[in-house]
């Protein structure tokens, strides 16, 4: 996994430790975004869920708003920014 200086300053500055952001990227769905990018974040009740396992068996303390963070991703897979929802992403399917 490899981020961006970016990504890593925003990562620290929202609280979201790069294992997080790893399991994120391992567990959560991806949708289109703007720029050729996509964003990857657990949407799904049963992906917060696996999300959730997946922090526990790491040996992480369960933090707020790990489960609402998403990650924006460029085409290499290379993790641009990543942040928490604070409102409903829109997707056009």
């Amino acid at each position: 996994m490899v981020l961006t200086a970016h990504a890593e300053k925003r990562c620290r500055q929202r609280g979201i430790p790069e294992s997080i952001a790893s399991l994120i990227l391992q567990i959560g769905e991806t949708f289109d975004a703007k720029h050729g990018c996509s964003i990857v974040m657990a949407r799904t009740t049963q992906s917060k869920a696996e999300l959730r396992s997946e922090i526990q068996q790491l040996g992480l303390k369960q933090r707020k708003g790990w489960e609402s963070a998403y990650v924006v991703v460029d085409r290499e897979n290379v993790i641009v920014t990543a942040g928490h929802r604070t409102k409903k992403i829109k997707i056009n399917i």
